[in-house]
């Protein structure tokens, strides 16, 4: 009440109150563990165990053999509001081709990180999920087809071409592979190639059966090359080989009888 008191140093201190609560951990869980190629969805769920004061920012990574953007789309990041023990985001599919052959596709999704304004968050078990897409288009049926039924040995028409054609477009390169047997001798009375490789997103391909005329005086008679599709496979599955899935190529021989 007599005059002002002076104000030494230290005038102030601080006090910190010490959190009793844990560092909380984050698990990540799907609602669906597969999804329609046809505009499936499914949801993406971070969860912590214990509640933030903070909003958490949990960072996902996705890799797999589905392509992000091209097959789905999901966001990079899920943010669990303050106070909240969980938040959701959507694992959409992607349909870019309606008529294309893809195969079932995986989505592998995981917490890179996750982190508040105050501390890192804890990352626990599981932390990482696998959506596989299922893919809604038939596996392609290949048949086999020749340009013509005959070829010449040594005069006119000496090769034919031999067609692998499938009957919808596939994502993968696809390798058809051929056998042959018949009355002619492969590398003495004609040649073709073993396999024929039909390319990403092409409906056939074609290789050439060619006659050799070995012995140009030589009377022989007639002889046939009996073509067949021995397998056809691309990278994700096998292809279903159907009708014809055979052609026989008849050698005429230009020699004439002595």
């Amino acid at each position: 009440p007599n005059a002002p008191i002076v104000i030494g140093t230290p005038s102030t201190q601080t006090v910190t109150i010490i959190d009793d609560e844990r560092v909380p951990t984050v698990t990540l869980s799907v609602g669906s563990a597969t999804l329609s190629e046809a505009a499936g969805t499914t949801s993406v769920t971070a969860t912590l165990d214990i509640r933030s004061a903070f909003d958490v920012t949990v960072t996902l990574g996705a890799a797999g053999t589905a392509k992000e953007g091209i097959d789905y789309t999901v966001p990079t990041t899920i943010i669990i509001p303050a106070g909240v023990l969980s938040y959701s985001v959507t694992v959409e599919a992607i349909d870019e081709s309606p008529t294309l052959f893809e195969g079932d596709e995986t989505v592998d999704l995981a917490i890179v990180s996750a982190i508040d304004p105050n501390a890192p968050i804890v990352m626990g078990t599981p932390s990482s999920q696998t959506v596989t897409i299922i893919d809604n288009e038939s596996i392609p049926v290949v048949t086999l087809s020749t340009n013509s039924s005959s070829i010449t040995e040594g005069l006119g028409t000496t090769s034919t071409s031999v067609t692998a054609t499938l009957n919808g477009r596939s994502g993968f390169d696809v390798t058809v592979t051929l056998g042959t047997a018949g009355t002619a001798t492969k590398d003495a009375d004609y040649t073709v190639p073993t396999t024929i490789v039909i390319s990403t997103e092409t409906l056939s391909a074609f290789v050439t059966l060619a006659a050799i005329d070995e012995i140009p005086t030589l009377d022989e008679l007639n002889e046939t090359v009996d073509l067949s599709i021995l397998s056809a496979t691309d990278p994700n599955a096998p292809i279903v080989v159907g009708t014809p899935s055979t052609q026989t190529v008849t050698i005429i021989d230009d020699e004439r009888v002595p």
